[in-house]
């Protein structure tokens, strides 16, 4: 979504990879980040798809990538209109799953229960850098990770991730971008592989998770 700390690595990444294609929130962003980004799509002539839930990816080798958010009608209405119309992905490959859940706040993810969707997911990529307006029970009683990755950065100013946060997810091994550094994270599509630069897996005895 169209918020500078979501936007500002995209021009490096597209300088990086091979990338065929995008998809984005259907809000623009208003900052020079963000027109620096689409700058970048339109200089690299990537096809660029508004992401509609219900659509589909097929990555071939039995993975593909589903589009659980947002809505085809774009929420509107609260202060966390960007959030809550962030792109939502569901990886899966074989009995590993991946939820990617970007900034997406209370309403957000109501919209997602109410949807229907399987929400299930190995991995679950905690919204909002942990924010305590995100992942409430009843998302993650919906989405029952085995491991709580959340994407934070060190000493910030917000207090992310919050303590009412953690302490929702206080049931699941948990991992931090600013107490672990950098995370990788491999699949068989039956096994998860977990490495990282320091620290421990925060209610975890090992690194490999069935």
């Amino acid at each position: 979504h169209g918020q500078d700390d979501h936007v500002t690595g995209l021009v490096d990444l597209i300088d990086r990879y091979d990338v065929g294609g995008v998809l984005t929130s259907p809000l623009d962003g208003e900052t020079a980040a963000y027109r620096a980004w689409r700058d970048a799509v339109d200089a690299h002539a990537l096809p660029l798809r508004r992401a509609v839930a219900g659509e589909w990816i097929d990555l071939g080798g039995g993975a593909r990538i589903e589009v659980l958010g947002p809505p085809e009608r774009a929420l509107h209405g609260g202060p966390d209109d960007f959030n809550d119309n962030s792109v939502i992905l569901r990886l899966v490959y074989g009995n590993v799953s991946f939820l990617l859940t970007g900034d997406v706040a209370e309403a957000g993810e109501a919209a997602l229960l109410a949807s229907g969707a399987d929400l299930h997911a190995t991995v679950l990529k905690v919204a909002h850098h942990g924010s305590d307006g995100s992942s409430t029970a009843a998302f993650l009683d919906a989405v029952a990770p085995a491991l709580a990755v959340t994407s934070v950065g060190a000493e910030n100013t917000y207090g992310h991730p919050s303590p009412s946060t953690r302490l929702r997810l206080s049931g699941t091994p948990q991992l931090r971008t600013d107490l672990n550094g950098t995370l990788r994270l491999s699949t068989d599509g039956r096994s998860l592989w977990v490495d990282y630069d320091r620290g421990a897996i925060a209610g975890a005895e090992n690194s490999v998770l069935p």
